[in-house]
Parts: C-alpha cells; structure tokens; sequence
C-alpha cells in the first residue's frame, strides 16, 4: 500500500514538471529574437569596372552579327554613332533592359544611350579612344549571348 502513495507522487510531479517546461517554452519562444536578419544592399554605382574597351572595327562586326539588318553604324567626329529600329524588344534587347545606362553622357564614361519607347528604336554614342570604344558589359552580355546562340 506505500507504494500507491509514491507513485501518485510521482506522476504529479512528473505532470508539473512536464506543465512547468510547456510553460517556460511558450514564454521563452515569444520573447526569442528572430532568427533571420534583414540586410538592405545599395545598388552599386556605375563605375569603369563595369564597362570593356573593344576595337571599334571588332565592335561594329559584332553589332551587325546580332542586329543585322535593323542596325545602322557610322563614324563621325570621333565617335562611334549605332542605330537599331523596328526591331520590336530588340531594341531594348541592345542594352539589356538596364534603364540605369540611359542616364550618363557621353562625357561621363564614353558613351550616351537613347531609348525611344514611341518609335521603339535605340541611338548610341561611343567616344573613339585609341580605335577603341567603351561598352558597357549589359550591352556585352546581350551581343554575346546572341552572337553565340
């Protein structure tokens, strides 16, 4: 018969200690800090890094092999002049949807792009440097993928 009493004993106390840590879990995961952290990045600013010198004749080559026939090329006054029309989202294609190149001039980093959404065609400038020009690697990475494909 004692050992009736030692094991209701028991088992109350197995019971609050089970009700105990329930307890303290539930207040210790509503007051734990989250695990995941929030990181905001800036998007990096146009710099040299992010453009290649290629020769002017190696570049003119290239733009006729992905934009031929609705690219025209000329050279005048020392720069490069290219102009694709009525090729729907090609155009856009040319500098590959990154509106940031749409912004800087040609005195800023050799070159000066304009979309025009209306006629759906795309003018470029690029300053003759060396028989080299400056392009911008969105516009590298557009020619290569569709001179290769």
């Amino acid at each position: 018969m004692k050992a009736m009493p030692i094991k209701i004993v028991l088992v109350a106390l197995a019971a609050a200690l089970t009700i105990g840590l329930v307890s303290w879990l539930k207040v210790s995961k509503r007051n734990a800090v989250a695990d995941t952290e929030k990181i905001t990045v800036k998007e990096a600013a146009f710099s040299k890094e992010h453009l290649n010198w290629v020769k002017t004749d190696t570049f003119i080559r290239l733009l006729n092999s992905a934009y031929h026939p609705n690219v025209k090329t000329a050279i005048a006054d020392s720069q490069l002049v290219v102009s694709i029309e009525g090729a729907n989202e090609i155009t856009k294609d040319f500098y590959n949807g990154n509106e940031a190149l749409l912004k800087y001039e040609l005195n800023q980093f050799g070159f000066k792009i304009s979309y025009d959404k209306n006629n759906n065609s795309v003018y470029a400038k690029f300053k003759i440097q060396n028989n080299a020009v400056p392009v911008p690697n969105d516009i590298l990475i557009k020619i290569a993928d569709k001179t290769t494909n």
